[in-house]
């Protein structure tokens, strides 16, 4: 289903889930049904003010990742709250908590505010009668949502405090890994009480988006942690391979093959910096095709830069993909220290997120 566009605050795309129309229009017909048109009415009013809550609670996520220099692009509004699409997430506790309490924050402040009108216009902050005045109602809203995000079940703003915590002490993946169990706990938690009472059927959908949102988040961090933080060192292939200069000879490269079966790749030093490369198959062919005493740069038709020992698995596998033969060698001062193949770096990386 396609989002609706909603336009655009301070630069961020405000975008609305289609089930999120439909859902407070129904639940707007049905009130209108039990307890007339009125009832109904204040029911949809009601509603769009607690999302404008939940837009105010997001944007305020995002005016503390601004000032950390962190781009949001979107903010999606879906039944069961509001998602932030930001750029990458800090990895420093402290920037993560600010940024995490900021939506809280502003829930705080509005509640306040509230308070102070109720307070200033002499009404009551809590209606014994049954009827609960507009203003009452936006301020348990606003104390609703301060309170249910900072629980700490991850990815709530509360399990992100909590992570962060963690992190203090804990590598980073770790710590999100125990973020994320915690969060399903409460996930379980949530279902059950579904289970106990139906009518709490928003708790059960938030229990669900727990679940896959904070598995989500942990599959992701591993990504970056294997895409910035793994290096093409700890990936080389243990196999053999020739190297040769540009002025080798076809027959000299066919005698080093035939003398060593097990060699399985060449590798031409082009000079510049520049090296192309042959598999064993590619050699024997040359060897019964061409003469041997061709100089082997004037067979090859590939020519790229090495990878360096240090170069992160999110740089290396582009390149590798760009390559011809899905290999590249790989230096470490100067000298080649080994080969890096793309199935192999593919292998390691979560094949959802590839």
């Amino acid at each position: 289903m396609k989002v609706i566009k909603a336009g655009k605050i301070a630069g961020i795309q405000i975008r609305i889930h289609p089930t999120l129309p439909f859902l407070l229009m129904g639940l707007g017909i049905v009130e209108g049904f039990l307890s007339g048109v009125t009832a109904g009415l204040e029911v949809i009013t009601g509603l769009l003010f607690l999302f404008i809550f939940v837009l105010l609670h997001e944007l305020g996520h995002c005016l503390a990742a601004g000032s950390f220099g962190i781009r949001v692009g979107s903010i999606t509004l879906y039944p069961f709250g509001g998602v932030a699409a930001a750029g990458n997430i800090p990895r420093q506790p402290r920037q993560e908590i600010l940024i995490a309490i900021a939506g809280p924050a502003v829930n705080l402040i509005l509640a306040i505010l509230i308070v102070l009108i109720l307070w200033l216009s002499g009404s009551p902050l809590i209606d014994l009668s049954g009827e609960i005045p507009l203003l009452t109602y936006l301020l348990y809203a606003n104390i609703a949502l301060l309170t249910f995000n900072l629980i700490p079940a991850f990815p709530l703003d509360g399990g992100r405090v909590l992570r962060a915590v963690l992190a203090i002490k804990l590598p980073y993946t770790t710590a999100t890994r125990w973020a994320v169990r915690i969060g399903m706990l409460f996930s379980l938690i949530f279902l059950l009480i579904v289970l106990w009472k139906p009518r709490f059927i928003m708790l059960g959908v938030i229990g669900i988006f727990l679940l896959f949102a904070g598995r989500r988040e942990l599959r992701n961090v591993k990504f970056e942690d294997m895409a910035k933080y793994s290096f093409v060192r700890e990936h080389l292939r243990q196999t053999p391979w020739y190297l040769a200069d540009r002025e080798t000879t076809v027959g000299e490269v066919c005698a080093a093959f035939a003398d060593t079966p097990e060699l399985e790749y060449c590798v031409v030093d082009l000079e510049g910096f520049m090296y192309a490369t042959l598999t064993r198959n590619e050699v024997l062919s040359a060897c019964l095709a061409l003469p041997h005493y061709l100089r082997i740069h004037r067979i090859v038709d590939n020519s790229n830069r090495p990878l360096t020992a240090d170069t992160p698995l999110g740089q290396a596998l582009p390149r590798l993909r760009q390559t011809t033969g899905g290999w590249l060698p790989v230096i470490d001062d100067l000298e080649i220290v080994g080969l890096v193949f793309r199935e192999d770096l593919e292998a390691v990386f979560p094949v959802k997120v590839r």
